[in-house]
């Protein structure tokens, strides 16, 4: 028996905005997790050599330039992972298995219009994998990210519930960067967290601290958690006024957005994390 677990490659987050001291900010949006799929297939009813084609993740998207009004760019969406038999790629008589890439995160692009999220992928059909019936065939959607803070903190990725089933653990959407006041609330803020949570378990990637950009996600095994990059602090009221990159998604999640920088004082929105690329595993028994 062959067991295979594909995991689409996670979207870039977005860039933050660069705005003047009047404006409220507008962090990037973390971008979506891959989709995951599984087959459990004997191994006489495939070929001998499979071709894998791993997703690259999206990249992140840059921060506003630095002047008023800067705009944030989104970043772009991660690719699916496919798995093949010997004699094709990615073709529809010789597609095993395949998992969707993440949405890009939007950029922050005015004042208190923060990055939109990444949207989550679809689970793949049977339509897709056109071998499912030989074996055992499971699929699960991707996770959206979260949006990126307006006049407070980048959106935190909350991921899971008591009754969340174990696929939805696996992997994670980015977290956006973080906003910012306007006029004597000018201050900066925090960018957003991943948490996954599900009864006893408790994972998380904390947002990037005041001045900090986010951290980059982390990938462990036993059980497998691919976490996603979590959101830049921006950097309003005080010198050098730009806002932090937001950190890179580990395997298949999504990257964190950037955040807000001070485009009047010269002061760039930070630039959105990338998206981690896909994963690809193999058991035979």
């Amino acid at each position: 028996m062959v067991h295979i677990i594909a995991i689409g490659a996670g979207g870039g987050g977005g860039g933050g905005f660069s705005k003047t001291s009047t404006q409220t900010g507008a962090g990037g949006g973390g971008g979506a997790s891959g989709s995951i799929s599984s087959l459990t297939i004997p191994a006489i009813l495939i070929t001998d050599t499979l071709k894998i084609n791993v997703g690259i993740g999206g990249s992140g998207g840059n921060g506003g330039n630095g002047t008023p009004n800067g705009v944030g760019t989104s970043g772009t969406a991660g690719l699916a992972t496919s798995v093949d038999l010997s004699y094709g790629f990615s073709a529809a008589t010789t597609l095993l298995l395949r998992a969707n890439g993440g949405g890009g995160g939007g950029g922050g692009i005015t004042s208190g219009v923060a990055g939109t999220a990444g949207t989550a992928p679809v689970a793949t059909t049977t339509v897709n994998c056109m071998y499912y019936h030989l074996g055992t065939f499971y699929s699960i959607a991707g996770i959206a990210g979260a949006a990126g803070g307006t006049s407070g903190a980048g959106g935190s990725s909350i991921l899971g519930t008591n009754n969340v089933s174990i696929p939805s653990l696996s992997i994670s959407s980015g977290a956006g960067g973080g906003g910012s006041g306007s006029g004597a609330n000018n201050t900066s803020q925090t960018g957003g967290a991943v948490n996954i949570t599900a009864g006893a378990l408790t994972v998380a990637n904390p947002g990037g601290p005041l001045d900090f950009p986010g951290n980059n996600g982390y990938i462990k095994f036993g059980p497998l958690i691919s976490m996603g990059g979590s959101g830049g602090s921006s950097r309003t009221n005080v010198a050098p006024w730009t806002g932090k990159n937001g950190g890179n998604g580990a395997p298949g999640s999504g990257g964190g957005g950037g955040g807000t920088g001070n485009g009047t004082n010269g002061g760039i929105g930070g630039n959105g994390g990338k998206g981690g690329d896909g994963l690809v595993i193999i058991t035979c028994f």
